[in-house]
């Protein structure tokens, strides 16, 4: 089988075969097919960030199959935020099953219309999101998030130094200077860094925490939880169906307030046995079913 990855990548870091400095998934799921034995070819097309190479990945790929160069089974459109992809379409791949990656729902919902409409499976991480694309008849997976264990994972030789650590950036409320104030160097934020960064942050702490702005089920949730670390987040709406993903209390931790935040946070930093236990469940349900591996074997 052979799969055309599609991403939006800097194309000064693409022509050098880099990637994207701060989204490692893309890279994840590249090395997930190219690893795959039912894989025999994968090519990844950037969308670069530059605005007079519109459709330029989808060019890319019609051009190497009209050369005979490529012929892809599934193009695997990773959709990220407003891109001009008006080419991703039958219309123009009338052959290759369309697999469109709606992974920052439900915020990028606007943008996400026209790929979902054009797509043989569409996957969404949100599950009102799945509902209005199964209402129009959409090929629809409600697949969560899921995490590059090959990035995040457990690491015994380095020596946990903090207590709560997040990689959010953005509004997040008051939330955020409440806990900083009260836990004061035992909160530790780092945000935009680079991915190996970012896995190294997670396995420093004890407890990885979030704050959703979207009322999202965000990746750094599964992220977290690949580390091996006790996972704390905001409880959201019941319609988000976070629950058809983790068991509260078993595998993950779910706060609704800062005060609740502060004191589950402070209880499970005192608590080692409950908070290392709840972290090896969240773990083992990632590598379960949350992986890049799983995905793609589920897809292919």
């Amino acid at each position: 089988m052979k799969v055309a990855l599609v991403s939006d990548y800097p194309l000064d870091e693409y022509l050098s075969y880099g990637f994207q400095q701060n989204w490692s998934t893309p890279r994840g799921i590249y090395d997930s097919l190219i690893n795959n034995t039912r894989t025999s070819e994968v090519k990844f097309y950037p969308f670069p960030f530059i605005n007079d190479l519109d459709n330029y990945p989808f060019r890319e790929i019609l051009k190497d199959i009209e050369n005979k160069i490529f012929k892809p089974d599934i193009i695997f459109y990773m959709a990220c935020g407003p891109m001009n992809d008006s080419m991703f379409s039958k219309n123009f791949f009338p052959e290759p099953k369309l697999v469109v990656d709606l992974g920052d729902e439900p915020q990028t919902k606007g943008f996400n219309l026209q790929r979902a409409m054009n797509a043989d499976v569409v996957l969404t991480p949100d599950r009102e999101c799945y509902n209005f694309y199964r209402s129009l008849g959409y090929n629809t997976i409600h697949t969560g998030q899921w995490a590059d264990t090959n990035l995040y994972k457990p690491d015994e030789n380095i020596k946990t130094i903090h207590g709560v650590v997040s990689s959010m950036k953005g509004d997040r409320g008051n939330i955020i200077p409440y806990l900083q104030k009260k836990l004061g160097n035992n909160f530790l934020i780092e945000a935009d860094i680079e991915p190996e960064k970012n896995a190294l942050l997670y396995q420093l702490g004890k407890i990885v925490f979030q704050k959703s702005r979207f009322n999202e089920v965000t990746r750094r949730i599964f992220e977290g939880m690949a580390t091996k670390k006790l996972v704390i987040t905001d409880k959201l709406p019941p319609q988000k169906r976070l629950d058809l993903f983790f068991k509260e209390d078993e595998e993950i931790v779910l706060y609704e307030t800062k005060k609740e935040a502060l004191q589950k946070i402070k209880y499970y930093l005192r608590n080692e046995q409950e908070r290392e236990e709840i972290a090896e469940n969240g773990y083992k349900k990632v590598i379960r079913h949350y992986s890049n591996e799983n995905i793609i074997n589920y897809l292919l």
